[in-house]
């Protein structure tokens, strides 16, 4: 996010950090990147951590996505860049507000951000291996397949004949009472294709669930996946649908032995796009101020609007 949560300050980060971690914290700053999630940079002597704040956040599925990837970590896949444990062994903190905190080792290398900037061959690479790893030793939950935010996407087309507040509201609004019809209809497609998937689980995989450049850290010692909270049991199109097109499907294929069906792979690019307006249009239907990063909201609303009902 590129604004702090206004109920967490930096000395709230560095007496969690300092607390939950044992270290002491000699230098402390907000890092305005990513998005859904608050980072701090934090030094402590030699050493730089990577803090993670979540404003909103259920804790036991992020403490199990995060022992997913501790898990992981320990099966010998080296990709996975794992939280450093606290002083008890756990993963996360409370921080003020009761929002979550969690530490990472600071990662030299470059965001890859677009996968075109890396071969594909080679992140498919990373996702077969991760397909392969054994669902015996994680703690990740299975995927429900339910449309992240729909509860809240619902409730808020409850009050579609009312005024919205704030910058975005009356936008958002007029132009969901003009593709409500074709957003229904796309949520009905999705909860056929999500009953048929949860009715024949036995091939799902351990996913990442967003697999993509922003993050992939690519360092000296090769490729870091990141930013493992939305770990899941799930279809393993999930993440293929996100590494590129039929070359890499094929890739896919030949190191696994399998093949991602097309339905599924085409199901899970428009949840990407359904979750990104349900999530939003909440936000947009309550109160809200024009910021940095509502405007990277509005802009995301508008493009998946385009995506899916072009």
């Amino acid at each position: 996010m590129r604004v702090p949560p206004p109920d967490v300050s930096d000395a709230d980060v560095a007496q969690c950090v300092a607390s939950g971690w044992g270290v002491h914290v000699d230098e402390i700053a907000y890092v305005p990147v990513g998005f859904g999630s608050h980072h701090w940079r934090v030094r402590s002597g030699a050493e730089w951590l990577f803090v993670t704040v979540d404003v909103v956040r259920d804790g036991a599925q992020l403490a199990a996505a995060l022992g997913t990837a501790a898990a992981l970590r320990a099966q010998g896949l080296e990709f996975v860049h794992a939280p450093r444990p606290d002083t008890s062994g756990g993963l996360l903190q409370t921080v003020a507000g009761g929002h979550t905190l969690v530490v990472h080792e600071w990662l030299d290398g470059t965001v890859v951000s677009s996968l075109d900037d890396v071969p594909h061959a080679a992140t498919t690479a990373l996702l077969a291996r991760l397909h392969a790893a054994s669902l015996a030793t994680v703690p990740a939950r299975r995927a429900d397949l339910v449309v992240q935010g729909r509860v809240g996407f619902e409730a808020a087309l409850q009050q579609i004949d009312t005024t919205w507040p704030g910058p975005y509201g009356e936008r958002a609004r007029s132009l969901l009472r003009e593709h409500r019809g074709g957003l229904g209809d796309l949520l009905a497609i999705h909860d056929r294709e999500a009953a048929k998937m949860l009715a024949n689980q036995g091939t799902w995989v351990v996913t990442h669930g967003e697999p993509h450049g922003d993050n992939l850290i690519s360092g000296d010692d090769g490729l870091h996946l990141i930013d493992w909270d939305t770990a899941l049991v799930a279809p393993a199109a999930r993440d293929v649908w996100q590494v590129g097109g039929a070359p890499e499907q094929d890739n896919y294929r030949e190191l696994t032995g399998r093949s991602v069906p097309q339905d599924e792979l085409d199901h899970f690019r428009r949840v990407w796009d359904l979750a990104e307006i349900c999530l939003y249009t909440a936000d947009f239907a309550a109160p809200h101020d024009e910021t940095a990063d509502t405007a990277i909201m509005w802009g995301g609303f508008v493009e998946s609007l385009d995506r899916l009902l072009a």
